[in-house]
């Protein structure tokens, strides 16, 4: 509650609110001091409107006016569903001149069966406003009793009698369709609605004056569909908001304040009209409650349709989970049809007994009433049955091949028809009479939803197809231009290029152009992609053309012309210089050449007009055609000069060296010097055959200029080969010094293992020798394991051992051990290293074996030295 049903609390909890009329049917005298001081729209004259809204309880329209108009009307606990507006509420809305009346709802469980306050409260809130709001839930529309018609039927013919006469002001009637999802289209619902109204007016016992009058002649209607307000909350506030535009905008074209509407009383002489108005309403006997008979059986139809519903929602609930899995019920039109008759036999059995029209009315409402509830049946399995055909089409037209034998058109036009057949078949099979139930929207989807796969896989294929052309044609251009700027380049380079690249790009078009056809593409279509494609095909060319003539490849590719005609002759075979050629007119001549290649490279020399024609390219201008710039072109001259001036001194360089002659002066003395050798040459046939010999393989060198390289090649023979011979004496020597050294320890020491251990080393040594590759100190022959050196020290053998001998002898031995300064525990002791021949080692390297060397004597001295102390204690 927002206030006390006493009439001393006559303000909200904002004080910009009114209680109207409350619980006691009781006006409120302060309406006139609200208008004056709280609203001041007292001095507003007819500058201003009134606005009531009108529904069931709890049906969201307290909410609404808030949204709508800024007001505060309180709204229902979400927690719990009780009754929130008691009576009649005034308030102001905050952005213009309108007064906004909220009306307790109807058929609520406080007021139980007690429904005269319902009554006097509507027939006041249309008479008195000049638009009603009807707010309704979607699935109450066409209910009689749910969307409150029978209250309607009520006022309406009250107000027919009391306020209404001809060319009297007429009233909008707002309809507000709660949680609408849109299933039913909201002119199905209107029309609805609208019928019931008609159907109302017609009933009404109108006064003589009126017999003739329409429901239009009083009152427009106007319908609007509201989302949920929980479940689609951002789509119920957009909504709400455009619904708002029709109150506050007059350059709306659904702009409710029309003129006629307004009921020409000046704002000061409003209270007055409405007290005036519920007097006359709350004196009038029409609209006390019917008779007992008439209670009776309405309340007893009422039972039976409920009973027998329940019935009827158990037979029918199965088929619920099967429809939500998305299945397509065999047979199930013929089901919920035998169900439905089944209630209203039954409802007919009993309800038959009570006063007729009564009867013949709730039968009419339970018929409705069970077909609204099979509707969402209906909905569910056309929905279903259209999701499986469209997937079945779209797999079967998959499987089709389209070629020229089986065009697009055809098998999509035998696939269409057949599956609007299946589907129609369905929507046959499932519309019940006694139905207003339309299935254009669904057929109308379908039909969209087939056409839009047949045009996303024409336009797939045809996208295909044009990729395949596509890629084919950028490889054919690239390839053309490739060819044409790097193999047998003329003058005419340009002309036969560009007379190529048109040959290409027509076979191409021409080959899309028949594979298209099979999928009816019109022939804007088939223009627009080969323009397309002839756009594609010249940027390929177009940048194919940079790209290959890059600085580095046109500096080869001038190299290249240059080489061609300075260092080769007409045959193709290198030139060999000689002392009266010009190498200077050639090396002149070679430029020019190369230069002239230059210049045919500077633009694409082909006519701007031809291009345009054969590519469709519009926005080509002569600046694109040009490929090196000046600067550019400057540039790589220099660089190709710089680059070629070393083949023209080499060319010198050669002459001159075939010029350097032996003076033959010198011949005579090599002949008068050497005439015995010569003779003694000749009359030996052998020495005569290898001179011979010698003297061909001497020339066939000079002539295949390969007396340097064989040169090179003997000396690197010699170099490995006394290599090899160094390597050899060094194992020889190394392997003397071992055998010296083990004599010297074989005579200062008795070791048995010492025999085995140096056969080991020895054999090591001898593998190691055999090799004739050289070896590093470390892994090669001609060195002696260092632990045998310790072993010799460490297993100095007494018989007469004593406690101070051992603890010497462990002393020492742990010395040495400390004293070892190679990397591994076995290391290998270099013995000689005067003649390594490894030239690519650095000093450092040489440095390192050398400190070994010198440890190595050290340590052979402290062995000596111990090895004395140890005597001379013994």
């Amino acid at each position: 509650m927002r206030v006390e049903d006493s009439m001393s609390s006559v303000y909200s909890y904002d004080e910009l609110q009114l209680q109207l009329i409350n619980d006691n049917k009781e006006f409120n005298t302060e309406l006139g001091r609200f208008m004056k001081e709280k609203w001041n729209l007292a001095e507003s004259g007819f500058d201003y409107n009134v606005v009531a809204v009108f529904g069931s309880q709890s049906t969201g329209k307290s909410t609404l006016l808030n949204r709508l108009f800024h007001t505060n009307f309180s709204v229902m606990d979400e927690q719990s569903r009780q009754q929130t507006t008691k009576g009649i509420w005034l308030s102001e809305a905050r952005e213009r001149p309108l007064l906004i009346m909220d009306v307790e709802g109807t058929d609520g469980r406080e007021r139980g069966e007690e429904q005269d306050f319902e009554r006097k409260s509507a027939l006041f809130s249309l008479a008195i406003s000049e638009v009603l709001i009807i707010n309704m839930w979607e699935n109450m529309v066409g209910l009689y009793q749910g969307a409150n018609m029978g209250l309607l039927k009520t006022v309406l013919d009250v107000n027919l009698q009391l306020f209404q006469n001809k060319g009297a002001a007429r009233t909008l009637l707002l309809f507000v369709i709660r949680d609408f999802v849109g299933v039913t289209p909201l002119k199905n619902l209107q029309k609805t609605i609208e019928d019931d109204m008609h159907k109302i007016w017609n009933e009404l016992s109108k006064p003589e004056n009126l017999q003739n009058s329409d429901i239009s002649d009083f009152f427009d209607f106007m319908f609007i569909g509201l989302p949920h307000k929980v479940f689609k909350n951002e789509q119920f506030e957009k909504e709400v908001d455009l619904l708002k535009n029709r109150f506050y905008d007059k350059d709306d074209p659904n702009y409710v304040f029309k003129p006629d509407y307004h009921r020409r009383i000046p704002a000061d002489g409003f209270p007055q009209y409405a007290q005036s108005i519920w007097d006359k309403v709350i004196n009038n006997k029409d609209l006390d409650i019917p008779t007992q008979q008439h209670l009776l059986a309405q309340y007893r139809c009422e039972e039976i349709a409920k009973e027998e519903n329940e019935i009827f929602l158990s037979k029918i609930s199965p088929f619920k989970e099967r429809l939500d899995n998305g299945e397509i019920i065999d047979n199930l039109g013929q089901d919920l049809l035998e169900f439905r008759d089944t209630a209203i036999k039954s409802f007919s059995v009993e309800g038959c007994r009570y006063r007729q029209d009564i009867y013949e009315k709730k039968k009419s409402d339970f018929l409705e009433q069970m077909n609204n509830t099979l509707y969402s049946y209906y909905t569910a399995q056309i929905t279903n049955a259209q999701k499986a055909i469209v997937i079945n089409f779209k797999e079967k037209f998959d499987d089709k091949v389209i070629d020229d034998n089986n065009d697009f058109k055809n098998t999509f036009d035998g696939l269409y028809e057949n599956s609007l057949n299946e589907f129609q078949a369905v929507v046959d099979e499932i519309t019940l009479p006694q139905t207003n139930w339309n299935s254009n929207e669904f057929i109308k989807k379908v039909k969209e939803e087939l056409n839009t796969i047949g045009n996303n896989i024409r336009r797939k294929k045809v996208n295909e197809i044009r990729f395949t052309i596509d890629k084919s044609l950028r490889k054919e251009v690239v390839l053309c231009v490739r060819s044409a700027l790097n193999e047998n380049i003329s003058e005419n380079l340009w002309e036969d290029l560009f007379d190529k690249y048109g040959v290409i790009v027509e076979q191409n078009e021409n080959k899309f152009i028949n594979k298209a056809t099979v999928y009816s593409c019109e022939e804007n279509e088939l223009k627009h992609i080969s323009k397309e494609l002839k756009k594609a095909s010249w940027d390929a060319f177009y940048d194919t053309i940079f790209d290959e003539t890059k600085d580095t490849l046109m500096i080869i590719r001038l190299k290249e012309k240059f080489e061609s005609i300075f260092r080769y002759d007409s045959n193709g075979l290198p030139k060999v210089w000689k002392p009266g050629d010009d190498i200077d007119g050639q090396f002149q001549n070679s430029l020019n050449e190369a230069y002239k290649l230059c210049d045919l490279f500077n633009r694409i020399k082909i006519p701007l007009t031809k291009i345009k024609e054969i590519t469709e390219v519009d926005n080509i201008d002569e600046d694109a055609l040009e490929i090196i710039e000046p600067s550019k072109k400057k540039m790589l001259i220099n660089r190709f000069r710089n680059t070629v001036e070393i083949l023209y001194i080499d060319a010198k360089h050669s002459v001159v060296s075939t010029k350097a002659e032996i003076p033959y002066w010198m011949f005579i003395v090599i002949i008068v010097l050497g005439w015995n050798e010569f003779m003694a040459v000749l009359h030996n046939p052998v020495y005569f055959l290898l001179a011979l010999i010698a003297g061909i393989t001497v020339y066939a060198l000079y002539r295949m200029n390969m007396i340097q390289p064989t040169l090179k090649i003997i000396r690197s023979i010699l170099i490995d080969l006394g290599h090899q011979i160094i390597n050899k004496l060094n194992a020889i020597e190394n392997q003397n010094l071992l055998n010296e050294r083990y004599e010297m320890y074989k005579q200062n020491y008795d070791n048995p293992n010492f025999m085995a251990e140096y056969e080991d080393s020895k054999r090591y040594s001898d593998m190691s020798g055999g090799s004739n590759s050289p070896s590093k100190p470390t892994q090669g022959h001609g060195l002696v394991q260092s632990s045998s050196l310790s072993h010799l020290t460490d297993t100095v053998h007494f018989i007469d051992n004593t406690e101070e001998l051992d603890k010497q002898y462990e002393m020492n031995v742990n010395q040495i051990k400390r004293n070892k300064l190679l990397k591994r525990h076995t290391f290998q002791v270099p013995l000689n290293t005067k003649n390594r021949n490894y030239d690519d080692e650095d000093e450092d390297e040489t440095d390192s074996y050398s400190f070994e060397m010198e440890n190595l004597e050290k340590f052979d001295a402290n062995n000596s030295e111990n090895r004395s102390t140890l005597h001379r204690r013994v």
